[in-house]
């Protein structure tokens, strides 16, 4: 027994004169990435959304700001940012996804380009395909703008022809595109899940 006793002793003593004489050294690595060899010419802005709430900002002021701001971006600076090719042209859209029933408003920004329309890639016609999605999405063109103004007359023009407020349970998802070209404003109803 004391033969135990006299080795749990010594395992104690080896396992305080190990602690103790450890010291604890935190190498901070730096670890630097040279960007200058990375092909960033996929890259591309997508936002995270934005929870606006419509009791504190309305949703006429929110459109008239976004229609301002949208014209007063330079799609050049996009262009360079994203090393957009000849053949692209650069875009910036704001999606805009209101829900009356929580009286809020979903914001999306994104930046991108898209293949450049030319005489033999002629522009499609099909309002889906001109929001980037696919027939059936629902998509309705509701015009093209120059100024701010326009866009913002465009999306409560919008709102209006597709009955002034959605079902329960539906909500307006209103895109508006600006391209080299002028602003396109499209909308459509979807559900607010």
């Amino acid at each position: 027994m004391y033969k135990k006793i006299f080795y749990g002793y010594i395992f104690y003593f080896l396992v305080f004169v190990m602690a103790s004489s450890c010291t604890m050294e935190e190498h901070k690595a730096q670890t630097t990435i040279d960007l200058s060899k990375m092909d960033l010419s996929g890259l591309n802005f997508d936002f995270n959304p934005v929870i606006i709430d419509l009791k504190e900002y309305s949703l006429d002021n929110l459109i008239a700001d976004l229609s301002r701001e949208i014209q007063d971006n330079d799609l050049n600076r996009v262009a360079e940012r994203l090393n957009l090719g000849d053949d692209m042209e650069p875009y910036i859209e704001y999606s805009l996804v209101v829900d009356y029933a929580k009286n809020i408003a979903i914001l999306t920004a994104k930046e991108d380009g898209i293949k450049a329309a030319t005489s033999a890639n002629r522009i499609s016609s099909n309002d889906d395909a001109l929001f980037g999605g696919e027939d059936g999405d629902g998509w309705t063109s509701y015009g093209s703008c120059l100024g701010s103004e326009c866009v913002a007359e465009q999306i409560l023009a919008a709102a209006d022809q597709m009955g002034g407020e959605p079902e329960s349970g539906q909500c307006f998802d209103f895109r508006v595109r600006r391209l080299l070209v002028g602003v396109r404003v499209c909308a459509r109803t979807v559900s607010c899940g």
